[in-house]
């Protein structure tokens, strides 16, 4: 299996994982305030870790990130398109 066909299978799972959490971003504001704690999750992990960094940690982050992008894709679709920017 190569990096990349592990990173989409790990995103899969999580897309699964977290619609269990959030069945659906209702708005763009919602999806983005998620991507966003996400993306502080990783720099905090970066900023710890200046000298020598855990790929592991920077990987579990950046697949929640990928994860809740492809939510938000998907559900951008069924918002009110004159309500939503």
């Amino acid at each position: 299996m190569t990096q990349r066909t592990v990173f989409q299978d790990l995103v899969r799972k999580a897309v699964g994982a977290n619609r269990g959490k959030h069945p659906h971003f209702h708005s763009a504001h919602e999806g983005l305030a998620l991507i966003l704690e996400e993306v502080e999750e990783l720099k905090r992990e970066v900023f710890r870790r200046k000298r020598k960094g855990d790929p592991l940690r920077f990987l579990n982050e950046l697949v929640d990130i990928a994860a809740y992008c492809e939510i938000f894709a998907e559900d951008s679709s069924t918002w009110n398109k004159g309500h939503e920017g």
